[in-house]
């Protein structure tokens, strides 16, 4: 199905070059005369690259080529076309290969332009036509009297019969992406490039390998036969999608392309980097239901694909129409809406933000994480219960919650419920949860800890992951020392003493015995209740700030003890 919708769109997605043709860069422009003469030395020709300019893209021939002796018509590398360096073990035969390939599309299409040019390179001596410097991979390609016979109809025909292999090609059978009855190819004549973990030279979308993965005495492609046309038109879509950053988002290991043949809709800003005034235009026109726009009714499509070293892994299929992934959106950011840690608006974060939170180091980032963020993101339905698991045992290892994790436990659980996803997005008083108070509490207190003696390494550096798993076993202790910074803070500032004694009690008013261990799900609402707090009692010093209160009459003093990772920027 993926590669057959890519195949039908492909003129959609890509202006589609003629058939074994692409855009390369060349490096070489050799000039001819028609009467034989050759402007020497060959003109370099410029991308505007830069430092390492490859040259100006053109339309060539192109195949997928393995390790036999296959030249490419009219534009290749040094060792094919000028058959240098000499010392290049198989300069001779590959440049053999390639004047042979000159002379069979001479004497087919009658063109004498390539004839030409086949007598110009047979007769070439680099003794009286010495090469300029040339790197290895710099194409090399020739024009006459201002023609480029690589451009000439007839040449690109003969090109695509060549490449093709022709009826020799392959083994009858019926294509699976057309269904016609025709030669299906052992090899697909693209690669796709860009797909994270891919080798450089590109990827094969299907492909075999091991004795495991074949079947009915049919070996590599043929496992799954596709015919020459078919696989060179989604291989060419596929690559053109990894190349408009408006059509595809590399988040970890894994590639993810979208597309929607009949309208403008494009998600991956939103995915990538969500501007604020972008996501809350979104969330108002869902709001007072904005009416639908032009295309909305029609097809969007999404897949992912990362790379097992030379072969593509299609992990994930999605096919809905555009007002439906729209919706679906607009409910990812609500999900995710979330207090900053500040105590002010918090701002979207993109799926690579919310994935990397769970992990140490970037590097570590499994592909299931974005492909379940993304596939809620546009497909709508709950996050797994999993990514609690990750972000509970990530809070525990650092022994702090982050604006990222804290937003990303809130989407699970608000995924996974019916409730207003708006009821978590910041303190609630009113919550009786245990397990929320208890995360609530353990802010307090070291709200209280920070107001009285200020310590480079707080109670919550120590009692992090004890306090949200088994609650009955640290609590007692934590507030027998609460009472003892309280008693500090009263001798020395009434004020905040009074006002921390307050929220105290109130927390403990609601909570009438301890945990003696929590849940996952409660493991996840003790983050949530903790990182509310904290929000709200930053909110509260930054107010008391504001309003000018003196240090007798201020909750707390405002200390810049945002944790790197914390901030929601």
């Amino acid at each position: 199905m993926i590669l057959q919708q890519l195949g039908k769109d492909a003129d959609h997605l890509v202006d589609l070059p003629p058939p074994s043709y692409d855009w390369r860069p060349v490096k070489w422009v050799v000039h001819l005369e028609e009467d034989g003469w050759v402007h020497w030395p060959p003109e370099p020709m410029s991308g505007g690259e830069g430092r390492r300019d490859r040259g100006k893209p053109m339309l060539v021939p192109v195949r997928g080529r393995t390790s036999a002796i296959q030249p490419l018509l009219l534009a290749d590398k040094v060792t094919y076309t000028w058959g240098m360096p000499t010392e290049h073990k198989r300069a001779r035969e590959e440049r053999a290969a390639y004047l042979d390939l000159l002379d069979r599309c001479a004497e087919e299409t009658g063109n004498e332009d390539v004839a030409l040019i086949a007598r110009f390179l047979r007769a070439w001596d680099p003794r009286c036509y010495p090469l300029p410097e040339m790197q290895p991979d710099e194409l090399t390609t020739f024009s006459v009297a201002g023609r480029f016979p690589v451009d000439d109809a007839a040449v690109r025909q003969f090109w695509a019969r060549v490449a093709s292999g022709g009826d020799a090609a392959g083994v009858p059978g019926q294509c699976l992406v057309c269904g016609q009855h025709t030669q299906v190819i052992e090899r697909l004549p693209v690669l796709v490039k860009g797909i994270p973990g891919g080798q450089p030279s590109g990827v094969a979308l299907v492909s075999a390998n091991e004795d495991a993965f074949e079947s009915y005495g049919r070996s590599a492609g043929l496992t799954s036969p596709i015919c020459h046309a078919c696989g060179e038109r989604f291989g060419k879509a596929t690559n053109a999608l990894l190349q408009d950053d408006k059509k595809h988002l590399n988040v970890g290991p894994v590639a993810y392309l979208f597309w929607a043949p009949e309208s403008d809709f494009d998600p991956v800003d939103f995915l990538r980097d969500p501007q604020p005034e972008d996501v809350r235009e979104l969330l108002l026109s869902a709001r007072v239901g904005r009416p639908p726009a032009p295309g909305d009714d029609t097809p969007f499509y999404a897949t992912a694909v990362s790379a097992a070293i030379s072969r593509a892994v299609f992990r994930g299929w999605l096919h809905t129409t555009v007002a439906e992934a729209r919706r679906n959106l607009e409910r990812w950011f609500r999900l995710q809406r979330l207090i900053g840690h500040d105590g002010q608006e918090g701002k979207s974060l993109s799926v690579f933000r919310l994935a990397v939170s769970l992990y140490r180091d970037a590097r570590e980032m499994s592909a299931r994480v974005p492909d379940s963020l993304l596939h809620v993101a546009l497909n709508g339905g709950p996050l797994p219960a999993w990514l609690l698991a990750q972000a509970v045992r990530r809070n525990q290892a650092e022994q702090r919650v982050t604006y990222p994790r804290a937003a990303l436990i809130k989407a699970v659980l608000c995924s996974q419920q019916k409730e207003d996803p708006t009821s978590m997005e910041r303190l609630a008083p009113n919550n009786r949860d245990p397990a929320y108070l208890c995360g609530r509490l353990l802010a307090e207190l070291e709200w209280i800890q920070r107001a009285a003696i200020n310590p480079r390494a707080t109670l919550v550096d120590r009692y992090y992951g004890t306090a949200s798993s088994a609650p009955a076993s640290v609590f007692g202790t934590l507030l027998r020392n609460a009472q003892a910074h309280l008693g500090k803070l009263r001798k020395e500032r009434r004020g905040a003493e009074v006002r921390l004694q307050q929220q105290l009690e109130e927390i403990l008013r609601d909570l009438d015995h301890w945990p003696p261990t929590l849940t996952l799900k409660d493991q996840a609402l003790f983050a949530l209740g903790y990182y509310h707090q904290r929000a709200e009692n930053r909110r509260a010093a930054q107010e008391a700030k504001q309003k000018g209160l003196s240090q007798e009459e201020a909750p707390v003093e405002l200390a810049d003890d945002t944790e790197e990772g914390e901030s929601d920027a």
